[in-house]
């Protein structure tokens, strides 16, 4: 019908399927109209959803894919004429039937997810079937860094090795995939304790985490409970995850700053690892772009040849001060957790006591003049505009030390 220019099957890709179809709405042939406009169109989508199942094979595996064309022709996703075309085809519906025979008792999984529920799902599955490769890999990676940490603690004990349980963290994009990796991992315990971790959304045929249930689980990831979190792109940022000492990426990222996020859970109190696990091919050079996008931003910030800075902002701090750089070392100190309890309570009855007061403020200005004064009450202004809990600046003409401490009420 002329509608695909590429012909190229193999070396075609969803967004060229998106673009042919938008192209084909804006400028529709006078020969197809009607019924057959209807015809192109689902086909269409047809492509695309097949597409996309062809991608979780690539990264994920069988199982996910199996999952994915379970909730078409179980009706889940509303894709009635995916549906019907697909179940026409005799050599689709004999593939169908052998994932559903292969993967019988997991196709209740995704109604599944909460934190109460998923191990029941955990406990159905008998002899755990890898769908990837990757999913081995994965496995000997979490096993060698929990064999090791071991040994290390054993032959450093008692001589400033190091102390402590260690903590691993893995990522992946797709829900199915999360709980196909926590189920493997449940195999391993009571070394391996799995947990997953998921947002809030709930489709037809996936529950996500209430907060309450997020916070629980983090709170008992921090705590011991479990020292393997397996999690989607929710658990990037935006969550106190605690210390995190590997860092295990199932999947490639087209976007360097996501990369970025993941790996910015370790290495806190300690040396921490990044592992990515990629499939050859297609998955490759997705992370391969990702590195060259990551390595652009880097030359354009560090060359400034094409970023350039506005010139004309007005200033802030009044005229005739000119805060200069100091250089300081900050050694945080050693975490105890037998004392964040009390050290909670001390800041919540402190907040309480002033918590009438907006903030407070220790000035030395014994003897100082009038526009020593203006001076102070322009930089307490400006830490309040700029949330600086604590700072202190000398006053040239009046020899005057300014001291602000505020805090920020409910």
């Amino acid at each position: 019908m002329g509608v695909l220019a590429r012909r190229d099957i193999p070396s075609l890709t969803k967004y060229q399927i998106i673009l042919a179809r938008d192209q084909y709405r804006k400028n529709p042939s006078s020969q197809h109209v009607g019924v057959l406009q209807g015809v192109i169109e689902g086909d269409f989508a047809l492509c695309i959803s097949l597409y996309h199942g062809y991608e979780l094979l690539l990264q994920m595996g069988v199982r996910s894919l199996f999952i994915y064309l379970w909730g078409i022709m179980d009706g889940a996703k509303g894709l009635t004429r995916t549906k019907n075309e697909l179940g026409r085809n005799e050599d689709f519906m004999g593939l169908y039937q052998h994932l559903r025979d292969m993967f019988s008792d997991t196709a209740v999984a995704p109604e599944m997810g909460g934190v109460c529920r998923s191990n029941t799902v955990l406990e159905k599955k008998k002899e755990f079937i890898y769908s990837h490769p990757k999913l081995r890999k994965l496995e000997e990676i979490v096993i060698e860094h929990f064999k090791s940490w071991k040994n290390r603690c054993s032959e450093q004990e008692g001589s400033g090795g190091p102390s402590g349980d260690t903590r691993v963290m893995i990522f992946s994009s797709f829900r199915d995939s999360v709980q196909e990796i926590a189920e493997m991992l449940s195999r391993l315990s009571p070394a391996v304790r799995a947990m997953t971790f998921v947002g809030h959304s709930t489709g037809k045929s996936t529950k996500g985490f209430t907060q309450k249930e997020q916070l629980e689980v983090v709170r008992r990831f921090r705590e011991g409970g479990y020292n393997t979190l397996v999690s989607t792109c929710v658990g990037e940022e935006g969550l106190d995850i605690g210390e995190v000492d590997l860092i295990v990426c199932f999947d490639a990222q087209r976007s360097p700053v996501r990369l970025v996020q993941r790996m910015g859970r370790t290495g806190r109190r300690r040396h921490g690892r990044i592992v990515v696990i990629l499939a050859q091919g297609r998955e490759e050079r997705t992370y391969n772009q990702s590195q060259c996008s990551k390595r652009s931003i880097h030359k354009a910030i560090s060359g400034n040849k094409t970023l350039h800075f506005y010139q004309h902002s007005p200033r802030m701090v009044p005229e005739g001060i000119n805060p200069q750089v100091h250089k300081m070392f900050i050694t945080a100190e050693k975490y105890e957790p037998g004392n964040s309890r009390a050290l909670c309570k001390e800041r919540r009855s402190s907040s309480l006591q002033h918590k009438s007061a907006p903030f407070s403020c220790v000035t030395g200005l014994c003897g100082a003049t009038p526009a020593s004064w203006d001076t102070g009450l322009a930089l307490l202004l400006l830490s309040l505009s700029l949330d600086i809990h604590s700072w202190k600046y000398p006053c040239p003409e009046s020899g005057v030390w300014f001291i602000f401490h505020h805090r920020a009420t409910d």
